[in-house]
This record gives C-alpha cells, sequence and structure tokens, in this order.
C-alpha cells in the first residue's frame, strides 16, 4: 500500500490505519502500523529523517500517548536502551519503535539486519519490518542483504516492484 500511495500522506495514514484496524484492532498495533508506514513513506520520497512526520501523525490523530512519547525519544536512544522497550508493556510499542530506530539510526543495511535478526521475543517481530524499513531507505541492495542468499525471494520482490510499477499510474489518474 505504501508502495502506491507514499506520495500522499493523508493517503497513507488513513488506509494503513483502516488496514490494520481490520487484523488487530488494538490501537497501540493500529497506530504502530500507521507509524511504520509514515517512515516507509518519507523513506521512499528520500527523507532519511522521518521521526517529525511519524510525530507529526501520531499526535494529530490522537494515538495512544506511549506510543507517542516513545517515538519521541527514538533519537535519544542508544542500541543499549532498546531491550528496555520490550518491558514497556506493549509488544506492538516496542516492536514499532525498534524498526523505526534501526531505519533511523543504523547507518549500515547490514548491521541494521544483522541486530534485527538477534532481538529476541517479543521484539524480535519488529525483524521484517525494520529490514522493510531499511529497504525503503536503501534500496534494493538492503533488500538483498535482508534476504541474504535467497535469490527467489529477491526475485519476487523484484516483480512485485514492477506489478506495482504498472498499476500506480492507473492509480494516479
Amino acid at each position: 500500500m505504501v508502495l502506491l500511495a507514499f506520495e500522499n500522506p493523508r493517503s497513507v495514514t488513513t488506509l494503513t490505519w483502516h488496514l490494520a484496524a481490520l487484523t488487530h484492532p488494538d490501537p497501540e498495533s493500529t497506530w504502530g502500523a500507521v507509524a511504520i508506514n509514515v517512515a516507509a513513506a518519507r523513506l521512499l520520497q528520500g527523507h532519511r529523517d522521518f521521526i517529525p512526520d511519524v510525530i507529526e501523525a501520531l499526535r494529530n490523530n490522537e494515538a495512544p500517548a506511549l506510543l507517542l512519547e516513545t517515538v519521541r525519544r527514538l533519537p535519544l536512544l542508544r542500541r543499549e536502551n532498546i531491550d528496555a522497550l520490550a518491558g514497556s508493556g506493549s509488544p506492538a510499542i516496542g516492536a514499532t519503535c525498534v524498526a523505526l530506530w534501526a531505519a533511523h539510526t543504523e547507518p549500515r543495511t547490514s548491521a541494521g539486519v544483522e541486530w534485527l535478526e538477534g532481538l529476541r521475543a517479543p521484539l524480535a517481530s519488529a525483524a521484517a519490518v525494520g529490514a522493510g524499513l531499511l529497504g525503503a531507505r536503501d534500496g534494493i541492495e538492503a533488500l538483498r542483504i535482508a534476504l541474504g542468499t535467497r535469490p527467489v525471494e529477491l526475485n519476487a520482490v523484484k516483480r512485485l516492484a514492477d506489478q506495482l510499477a504498472r498499476i500506480a499510474p492507473d492509480i494516479r489518474a
């Protein structure tokens, strides 16, 4: 969805919230999905500092206070502090913020993916999402690193991107 709508922040926020609410109606999960997709949209637009946009989307839409407070602190956190997010009482907030932190703070894709894959539950669920954000930030090479030596999966990603590229002009018309 973000690949198709990343140029329109309002659409990203609205569509993500509605889609996430279908499967995860808990507000922390739903707004966590919005935070991830707002970040992905900004990264796809070529902006590396997405935290202000995520904060704005959460604040303007009355997202859960703990999620907003945690996102506001992300630029100040160090890797050693991330484990404390697991103790936040909300796995959704912890996983959301871990993925956002990796894409915002970790300069090397390979190091970010390796770190994400080494996380323990409940933060381990952030690995795929964080790798996706690193891919949005760093391009196809990040996906190659995230997928490792699994060329079939990388080819599937390329096919999906080609299909979305063909669909996108119809949506914008």
